[in-house]
Parts: structure tokens; sequence; C-alpha cells
């Protein structure tokens, strides 16, 4: 293949030469001009037209390789597209021809080894860096330029006719007649249409491409991180969103992953002039660059995708060897130019938006960005919060962002966030009433956020907002609507929790302060024993203080004369009743006061349990979904907090993964994860029902449950392997929960997981001995889950060679034979050395009990067929048709006797010799004769006779009967005349 496409590039090498010869001119890339006339690209701009090359070799050199593409053998396959690759990069292949080979790439981008679709990503991205349409990819720009053409009458010159189909990648032509103004060359036209065709391609090879992000084969994701950037450089559509989920690699456990990422990034952002001198110095140019690619990152990303970019900043900047930092002053400054409205040319709400998720972002790696420019947040956002209300909740993201353990001594960054902007921001809860509650919640829960985060007195703070909304709701009984309602009571959740978080951040620096001290005195007493126990008790009554004064202030936040616990008795009737008032905004009531509650019992362990049942009911009645999957959220935060409290509760959460709405089943798995992963509870029996979800008529939940056992067996490899026969017993099809399709699809994802030979050893083990008791359902569903382990050592073949008898009953079922005969074929090819003797024992047992079935059904049929002729002697011979269903019989026999020790052709059954003979037997290469003992049982006169059979003439002659063969003289047997096996009894033993 490579030579072909060796071949294939001399010769439109000699081709140009003559284009050369011919026009005088270089061969470069064909260019149309904006006039509609043909350009050469050369530095002579003579138009003309490719010069077809006269008495070429009739092989298709193209067509060889391209139908390599699809060989059986992957090695062939994947040189053919490096052929193509090296073709593309030699400008060797026609324009017409160029979507074949595109459509090929894509269709081998699912090739299923891994080279192949190596280079088929390599392929592509050569097609792209070499294309003959120009360095910019919109298809808005050649649709746009299609639409102008479309009332122009197309113009088609004799020597464009000529060229036709044989303009190749990269060739110049001769000249062309020339057109009037107001006609287009049909070539142009054509070329427009092209470029539209293969942008369309390419478009749709990103949702391939986008699946080998996820790859677990690093070379998959690699070559999918270059395709991006190649098609980002190019600026095709939808490449945006293919570079967001290449973020979300920068968590990759591979570290070549990672660097890749930050590779792409950085050749994404960058400007490649800022990095052409050993010490780069950015200017405005480059920093407006910088920004401007960041913000098309921000912009329309979700908050998944906001986090993987926050997180490649941040490891971009903690580089050690990087030439300069992507975060400077001139960038810095850029985007607060942008955020202010000061930039030149106007600036507009969304990219002030996308600025102030920018400065958030750099200020969790830079705070003191923020700190000196807190003046332009108070002037823009607090004093006019609700101008803006999206613009006013990521600019308090931000300022949650500055840590003020960083905060300098200066007397600037103490006024940070003084009494001025505590005022500031009190605003956003005492007024925006014309707001509804969808955009005024999250700006009041970043409020109270940024006023625990920042301010000296916290809960002073936060009473005083509580209590002029107490006041308004009490005093101004029109206000006293549902709506503010809802608002009070969120803010009362809220405050709550926060309150809670503060209190134990007190605690734990006190305890901190105290250990600190606790080993300076330590080491000052090294060697008093009897000052060490006295230290030792210290410790210990300090720690019980500690936890005495937690307890105090847990118990004190939510008690009823508190300015939180008064608001109790309301939440709680408002969660039980549904609704307070009768009004419209009554949903969004219900929905605060639940999440108020659970807020308000993560504080204190007896105030969770005494309101426990009130969340549990609600989550089983409550018709609104919102409602329940807001429920099963706290629910998981109140088992991660108070686990004793919760954990006779876990059946009811793990059937929330039945429920109808896939919003309560996606966020209850996402839950369980969560407490699984952190050993918070203990999967048993329940994990059947995450199994089912494998399952899931919703893909985003399928998703959830595959990364819950790929995670599973990366924190532990035996705990699938304890919980997968309860999985196998839960989901058995016969309990009518999945179909068997279904059952199957499941065991594929979850054996994958039993990699170690000792599991795969006891799986085998557990599944056998399940067959005795197995329908035949059952059984061929138990046959196919061993079949997927990986039965190649010596221990997991032996057991199942010492459980035989359990389901050697089973194989007569058609099913269970094939699953077995399959397991003992890949046994007996994929086994390890020392396992080859008990692998070919296993498929010669299988095989044997095969043929005996075989053998034995045939015996069966023959029993029902009675003789034509009822004449003694050799006349009761059966007829030609029933020769070899005789011989089957005789083959057939699984009682102990001489049966087939080898390989039997299929619909051929040969009768095997007995007794001792059968070693010697098996062993012969050629068989002409063998032997049947038969007998024809009818009238007493009749006598039973041995028959012959040779396969060449196709006889049976009647010998002399012998002493071994038995007599039965019952009246259905000399009336039917059956033909029967008969053995002595050495041979039955």
């Amino acid at each position: 293949v490579w030579a072909v496409g060796k071949v294939e590039a001399w010769r439109v090498t000699e081709r140009r030469k003559r284009v050369a010869e011919v026009t005088g001119v270089g061969a470069t890339p064909v260019r149309p001009r904006e006039d509609g006339k043909e350009n050469c690209g050369g530095d002579n701009q003579t138009p003309g037209r490719a010069v077809a090359e006269e008495g070429c070799e009739d092989i298709d050199c193209l067509g060889v390789v391209l139908e390599r593409v699809h060989d059986v053998t992957s090695y062939t396959r994947s040189k053919a597209l490096q052929t193509l690759a090296m073709l593309c990069e030699e400008r060797a292949v026609s324009l017409a021809r160029l979507s074949e080979v595109v459509a090929l790439a894509k269709g081998r981008l699912e090739d299923k080894t891994a080279v192949v679709r190596k280079a088929a990503i390599q392929l592509l991205r050569v097609v792209l860096e070499n294309n003959p349409f120009g360095p910019s990819l919109s298809p808005a720009h050649f649709r746009g330029k299609l639409e102008k053409m479309e009332g122009t009458p197309p113009a088609r010159s004799e020597a464009n006719q000529e060229a036709g189909e044989d303009c190749v990648m990269g060739e110049a032509g001769g000249e062309t007649t020339p057109q009037p103004k107001s006609k287009v060359p049909a070539d142009v036209r054509e070329f427009y249409s092209r470029a539209v065709d293969f942008i369309a391609q390419y478009e749709e090879c990103f949702v391939i491409v986008t699946a080998l992000l996820k790859s677990k084969i690093v070379s998959d994701v690699v070559e999918a991180i270059a395709f991006c950037v190649s098609s980002a450089q190019f600026e095709i559509d939808k490449t945006e969103g293919c570079l967001r989920s290449m973020f979300s690699l920068i968590f990759s456990r591979e570290s070549s992953v990672k660097q890749e990422v930050l590779a792409a990034f950085k050749s994404l952002v960058v400007p490649p002039g800022a990095l052409a001198d050993k010490a780069p110095v950015l200017t405005k140019e480059h920093a407006m660059y910088i920004v401007r690619r960041l913000l098309n990152f921000i912009n329309g990303a979700s908050i998944g995708e906001l986090t993987s970019i926050e997180a490649v900043i941040a490891e971009f900047e903690s580089q050690e060897d990087k030439q300069f930092s992507l975060l400077g002053p001139e960038v810095i400054q850029v985007t607060w130019d942008i955020f202010a409205g000061k930039l030149q040319g106007g600036v507009t709400a969304q990219h002030k938006r996308n600025s102030a998720l920018l400065i958030s972002m750099i200020t969790q790696s830079k705070p003191e960005s923020l700190l000196r420019r807190m003046e332009i947040i108070r002037e823009l956002v607090l004093e006019q919060p609700f101008q803006d209300p999206e613009l006013t909740y990521y600019a308090l993201q931000a300022l949650q962002k500055v840590n003020s353990k960083k905060r300098t001594a200066s007397a600037a960054h103490q006024e940070f966030f003084d009494r001025e902007s505590e005022i500031a921001l009190s605003k956003v809860f005492s007024s925006g009433l014309e707001l509804s509650n969808q955009a005024w919640i999250p700006l009041a829960e970043q409020a109270i956020n940024v006023i625990y985060a920042l301010s000296n007195k916290p809960q002073e703070t936060s009473y005083a907002i509580l209590s002029g909304m107490k006041s308004i709701l009490v005093g101004d009984s029109d206000s006293c609507s549902s709506k503010f309602l809802a608002r009070v009571i969120f803010v009362v959740g809220h405050i709550a929790v926060k309150q809670l978080v503060h209190a134990e951040s007190g605690i734990n620096s006190l305890r901190k302060k105290y250990s600190d001290n606790i080993q300076v005195q330590a080491l000052e007493v090294e060697n008093d024993e009897e000052e060490r126990e006295n230290t030792a008790e210290d410790i210990a009554a300090k720690e019980a203080e500690l936890e005495s004064a937690m307890s105090m202030t847990e118990l004190k936040i939510v008690s009823p004369d508190s300015p939180l616990g008064c608001f109790v008795p309301l939440i709680i009737q408002a969660v039980t009743s549904g609704a307070v008032t009768q009004e419209v905004d009554d949903h969004c009531l219900q929905t605060t006061a639940v999440l108020s509650l659970a807020k308000m019992m993560c504080v204190n362990a007896d105030f969770c349990k005494s309101n426990l049942q009130i969340l549990f009911t609600s989550l089983k009645i409550s018709k609104d979904e919102v409602v329940r999957a807001n429920i099963v959220i706290v629910l998981g935060d109140l088992a991660f907090r108070f686990p004793n409290v919760v954990e006779r509760w876990l059946p009811e959460m793990f059937s929330c993964l039945k429920d109808d709405s896939p919003r309560v089943r996606k966020n209850t798995l996402m839950t369980l994860t969560h407490l699984t992963l952190n050993d918070m509870i203990k999967i048993k029996g329940p994990v059947a029902g995450i199994a089912l979800r494998l399952e899931d008529s919703d893909p985003p939940i399928v998703e959830l449950a595959r990364l819950f056992f790929n995670e599973l067996s990366h924190k532990s490899g035996h705990i699938i392997y304890n919980v997968l026969p309860e999985i196998i017993s839960s989901l058995s099809p016969s309990e009518g929960k999945v179909s068997t399709e279904q059952f199957r699809s499941i065991m594929r994802h979850l054996m994958q997981f039993i990699n170690k030979e000792r599991h795969t050893e006891g799986v085998v083990e557990k599944l056998c001995q399940r067959f005795r008791t197995a329908e035949t359902d059952e059984s061929r569903n138990l046959a196919f889950c061993i079949g997927l382990l990986s039965l190649t050592g010596a221990r997991g073949i032996k057991k199942l060679l010492e459980n035989f008898k359990m389901y050697k009953d089973k194989l007569v079922d058609d099913g269970v034979y094939a699953e077995f005969s399959g397991i003992a074929d890949r046994a007996r090819r994929l086994c390890k050395a020392d396992a080859k003797e008990v692998a070919e024992e296993f498929a010669a047992k299988i095989l044997e009990f095969g043929a005996g079935a075989e053998g034995g059904a045939a015996a069966s049929d023959d029993e029902n067929t009675p003789s034509t002729e009822n004449t003694p002697g050799t006349e009761n011979i059966p007829a030609d048709g029933e020769v070899s269903e005789l011989a089957g019989a005789v083959a057939g026999v699984n009682l102990g006797s001489a049966t087939a020790g080898g390989k039997k052709a299929p619909g051929k059954a040969k009768a095997k010799p007995a007794g001792k003979a059968v070693a010697k037997a098996a062993g012969k290469s050629k068989r002409t004769k063998k032997k049947a003992r038969v007998s024809w049982e009818g009238s007493e006169d009749e006598q039973s006779a041995e028959g012959e059979w040779n396969e060449e003439n196709e006889e049976v002659k009647a010998e002399k009967p012998t002493p071994r063969i038995s007599r039965r003289k019952e009246g259905a047997a000399r009336r039917a005349k059956p033909v029967r096996v008969v053995m002595s009894d050495e041979e039955s033993e």
C-alpha cells in the first residue's frame, strides 16, 4: 500500500512538472479571487487551468489505497491511512476525491483497533492543515458566497471542461477564456460548494472526537486533543464545545494527558508573537488576544466546564518552567477595563458578565488583584445590585475567592470590606421586591456567603438583616405574601448553615491553637513522665470542653428562643401543608421551606432525628419532582453529617432510584455515589438498584451508573466481587425486573471488573452452585455470566471441572451447551501455558457430553420409527435413510461407555469402539470401519445381531449374535422393533 502511494505521489509530481513546462508558472494552491476569476497563487499571477496528463496509466493507484482502508487486517488499515496522509501532504489528492478521503477517515474513527483510530485522526489533521480552501473554514463565509452566486448564471469555458475533475490540490493551470463580469465560472461555484461540503464533514466528526476524549486509551485522547486544537486554529464551527470537553481532562490521572491539555491551552490562548523572545513581554495587543480567547471559552460554558477552565488556568500558573505568567498585569488590567465598560468600541452586558467570571478565576490565583479594585465593585455592583442581577451574582462570587489569610496588614486591606460595604450589601435583602424569587434567591445566597467570608462580625450583620426582614413581614400585611415569606424562610435556613460553619471554624481554630501550645509544653517536659501524664489529661479535658462548647452552640442556633429557631414552626407548617397561603408562588414557598428545614436539621443531631420523618413523608407523597429531587440531595448531606441517624432510612433512599422522574433518579444516584465512595454507607443488597440504572432510559443516568462502578472498582477491587452474586440474583429475568437483553448488557459491564484470578475462581464456584435450582432461562444466563469471565488461568478452569456435576444436567439445553462450548474454546485458545492441559481436559469433557446429547436425541427419535419389514434376519436391517440415525445412536451413548473422544463433524454421527479400545481408536487419523453392537427385537425366533458399518459402501452386514447382547421380550418392543444399543457389564463399568 505504501509503495502504491509513492507511485501516485511520483505521478502527480511528474504531472506538475509538465504543467510548469506548459504554463511557465509554478504549482501552488488554487485560490479563487474575489472577482470570481481563478488565481494561481504564485508570484506570477497568471490565470490558467489545470492541464490533464496525457497518456497516464490506467491503474488507479489512489483507488487501491482507498480500498485497503477497509482491509481485514488492522495493520494494513493503519498503513493505508498513513499513505493517504502522505499523499495529502504531497498535495497528490484531487479536489474531487478529497471528500471521499475525509469520509473514509471519519468512518475509521470508530475502528475497533487503537492504532487505526490514531492514524484516522492524524489523516484528518493532515487534510485540514493542507486543505485547498484557505486558513479560515468558517461555513458562513462560503455559504454567503454561494448565496450570492445563486442569482448569477453559470459560465463554463471549454478549457475548464477539459480540466474537469483533474484539478489537483495545489495544481495551477493554463489560460482560461475571459468571462463577463455578470457571470460566475462554474468551477468557482463548484469550488465553494465543495468547501461547504468539506466543512460539514468535519463538523460531523466532532461527535466522535468528543467521545474519544473520554476513551481509556491514552493515544485516543492525545490525538483527539490535537485534532481539537487544529480545528480551532482553522476556525471551524462547533469547536468550542469540543474544547470545553477537552479542558475537563485536566483532572485526569494520566500525567501525559494533563500535559497535553496544558500544551493545547497554551497554543490556543497565547498569541504566537508573545513567545518570539527568550524573555517575552506581553503588550496590550497580546493581552487583548489572551482575554478575548478566555472570554470565548467562558461564554456559554456550564458550571462544570467553568470549573475545568479555572483548574486549567490555576495549573498553568503553577508551572515552574512556564515562559511567562498568563495572568500578568496587562491581562488583569484589560479584564477589569471590560468589567468597568472602559474599553474602546463599547462593551456589551454579556462581555461584562464573562469578565466577572474571569475576574473570579483570576482572584483564585491572585487575590490581591481584586483587593486593589474593591471600589469598582462597590460602585458598579453593590450600589445597584438589581440593575444586572447576573453581573452582581458573578461579582459576589469573585469576592468570596479573596482569602482573608492572604490579606496584608496595610490600611487599605484592613478596610477592604468595611461598614460601607456591609450597608451596600444589605440592600439586596431590603429591596428587589419586583424581582422574581428565581432571580432574587441566588443573589441573597451569594450575599450571605460574602458576609460570612469577609465580615469581621458576620453573626451580628446577618441577624440584623434577618431582623429587618422580620419587621417588614410582621408590620406590613401587604408584604406578607408567599413570595416574601419564601424569601424570609430561605434567609433563615441559609444563615443557620453558615452560622454552623462559622462556629466550627472558630472551634477548630481554638483546637489548633491549643494543640500548638501543648506541643511546646511537651518538648519542655520531655523527660518528666509525671508532667507528660498531666499534659495528656489536659488535652483530654480541653477536647471535652471544646466538644461541649460546640454542642451548646449547635443547640443555641435551633433553640425556639433564638433568632433562627423562632421560625421553625412556620417552616414545618409550610413543609407539611404545602403552602401557607393560596397565591401563585406557593410552589417556590414549599421548595424553599424544605431546603431551609433540611439546612437547620444539619445543625443539631437531636433536631434532625425529631424532624427526619417529615422529610421522608414529603419525599413519598409530594407530586413535585423538584421537591423530591431536593429532598434526596439534603438527605445525602444529613447522612454525611449524622450517619447513625439516617442509616435506618437508607432503603427509602434507594427506592428513589425507581422514581418516575429522571431528575430524582439522577440526584439519587449522585447522592448514593458520593456517600458510597466516601465510606459513609455500605452497599449490600440495594446495590442492584444502582446496577439497574445501567439500562436507564436517560443517557446521563447511564453515564453516572457507569462512573459509579468504575470508581468503586478503583477504590477496592473486592467490593464488586462481593456484591456481584446478589446483583445477579436480584436482577434475574425470572424476577420480572429486567429482560434477558438488559440483564446481559448489565453483566457485560460488571464482569469486566472481575479481573483477579482468585476472584474469577470464587465467582465460578458461586455461579456453578446455582445451577442445581435454576430453571432453563436462568441456567442460560448463569452460563452467559461465566462466559464473560477471563478464564485463562488454571484455577478458574479447574473450578469448572470440579463443579461439572452441578451443571451437567443443564447441558442438554442448546443455549447452555453453546455458552459452555464457547467457554471451552476460548479457554483452550487463550489459556496460559500452565493451564493448557486443564483447558484441553475441560474442552474434551464438554465436547464428549455434547456428542452424547446429540446421539441420545437421535436414538430417541429412532425408538419411534417402526421397521417396515417383519421378516427375520437381515431383512430387518434399517433402510438407507435410517443408517445415519443408527450410527448416531450407536455413537451417542453417555453411560460411561465408549463415546466419541475427539471432534465430531457436524451432521455426521460416527460410532466409536468400545471399552479399552477408545484411546487407541482416538489416536487414529483414519477410520474406514467402525463397529456397533445393535439388536433388533422382534419375535421370539428373531435373534440379535451385530452390524458392521462401512462408510464407503454404506452397507450394514448382519453378524452372529454375541453372548454379551441382552434380549428384552416386552410386547411393545416386539411390535415396534426399535433399534437399541446394548452394552455388557464390563463396558458399563
